[in-house]
């Protein structure tokens, strides 16, 4: 290589930069500016230093180094991001049925109530079963329980006629939302997930930015512009428009 042809060529990336290249590639829903704080940029300027790589040489032959090392062109990005912009939650997640037994407060003359009905049916059951001499005594045994239960009770109301207890009340029935790991898979969420991970309530699939995806596309389509406001020396605001069609900002 001639010294004019080394002169010319441009220096490869530093660190940051090269950081920069990764994130911004990596991530489809991810913008510029944050691309730049995650390479390292201070927050504050991050927008400017994004800016200035994109205009960066070495930096653009970079990033489209890395889109050709992947086999994906401009299309292929736009499906991408396509995709991301298409995830619905609803999609491959499950309405399920379930049911609770809430906790009741219940006065406890109601309870005692309760109580002894359940003794007069086991008598009843007791009567008209044909129980062996085993099965009678353990019956016995059973119902004196519940008996002196019932006697505490009482002397409790008797002693406190405002006395409730804490007790199961009845069925409730909900929905409530489950995960569908199939559906997940079949609609292809793994390969958009930037993680998945078991968590003690199940598992926890964190999918990229979804507007940060359709911001982009709508941009690569042209679909809207941004305008950036310039101050003059005279003090004369005039603005930039930038055009965005094919994934490249145009000037107007």
């Amino acid at each position: 290589m001639s010294a004019q042809a080394k002169k010319s060529a441009s220096p490869k990336p530093d660190a940051k930069q090269k950081r920069f290249v990764s994130l911004f590639c990596a991530d489809p829903a991810l913008n510029a500016t944050r691309a730049a704080i995650g390479a390292g940029y201070s927050e504050k300027t991050a927008a400017q230093q994004a800016s200035r790589l994109l205009r960066n040489v070495k930096v653009r032959d970079a990033i489209e180094k890395v889109l050709a090392k992947a086999a994906m062109g401009t299309e292929e990005i736009a499906a991408q991001w396509s995709a991301i912009g298409r995830v619905n939650l609803s999609d491959f997640f499950d309405t399920v049925r379930r049911y609770r037994h809430p906790q009741v407060e219940k006065p406890l003359a109601e309870v005692i109530a309760e109580r002894q009905e359940q003794i007069d049916f086991e008598e009843e059951f007791a009567d008209a079963s044909d129980l062996t001499e085993k099965q009678q005594d353990d019956h016995f045994v059973e119902q004196q329980l519940r008996k002196h239960e019932v006697l505490r009770l009482q002397i409790e109301l008797r002693r406190n006629p405002a006395a409730t207890r804490i007790v199961a009340g009845p069925v409730e029935w909900y929905d409530e939302m489950e995960l569908n790991l199939a559906k997940a898979h079949a609609l292809g969420v793994f390969d958009l997930a930037k993680s998945i991970k078991p968590t003690q309530h199940g598992i926890a699939i964190e999918l990229p930015d979804r507007l940060g995806a359709l911001e982009r596309l709508a941009k690569w389509q042209g679909m809207f512009v941004d305008k950036v406001e310039h101050s003059g020396s005279m003090g004369i605001v005039w603005e930039e428009t930038k055009a965005y069609e094919g994934g490249e900002a145009q000037a107007l």
